[in-house]
């Protein structure tokens, strides 16, 4: 994506909640409402073995959220791995909260959602602060690629001609 290529030229590789993971925009916009709070449950998360290379995924138990954990099953313990990403993840929502808080935050959402569902999460974002999403989606006929529009004061329209690609066949399993 175009957005991470301009960060990744300037030297900016920004870590997140949802870098390298995969959540539905209705359940984005659930967890912002509570602070995140199901997702960071001990009995919340588990460990799935995904792909050929055996790696661990984090799921959760209550939401479609699930991430890479770039550790595997022939080479690291379970329960290692699973008490690692909780910390990982509570780490990381903490991080997210307190960027929240501070607003005039640009969260990037990219995939397929309806406008209501993508009004919903602007709305979420802003029990923290003045923050900011822009919501990223395949051109069509009536907007093209590059094309970006505000839709609400807190919500940007923004669309690409297609998405990248993943080399790795374990990000294609959902």
């Amino acid at each position: 994506m175009l957005f991470r290529s301009v960060q990744r030229a300037v030297g900016l590789e920004p870590f997140g909640l949802f870098r390298f993971s995969a959540c539905q925009a209705a359940a984005i916009a659930e967890l912002l409402r509570n602070r995140f709070e199901r997702l960071c449950d001990p009995k919340d998360l588990w460990l799935d073995v995904v792909g050929e290379r055996r790696e661990y995924w984090v799921k959760s138990r209550s939401t479609p959220f699930e991430a890479h954990t770039n550790r595997y099953a022939d080479r690291d313990k379970e329960t290692v791995v699973r008490l690692g990403e909780l910390e990982r993840i509570r780490y990381l929502r903490d991080h997210l909260l307190q960027d929240l808080s501070r607003g005039k935050k640009l969260f990037v959402f990219k995939g397929d959602s309806d406008l209501d569902t993508m009004r919903g999460m602007a709305e979420a974002l802003q029990q923290y602060h003045r923050n900011f999403l822009l919501w990223v989606s395949l051109a069509d006929a009536e907007h093209t690629a590059g094309f970006v529009c505000r839709d609400t004061e807190h919500l940007l329209c923004g669309y690409v001609s297609r998405f990248g690609a993943y080399d790795d066949t374990a990000c294609r399993h959902r």
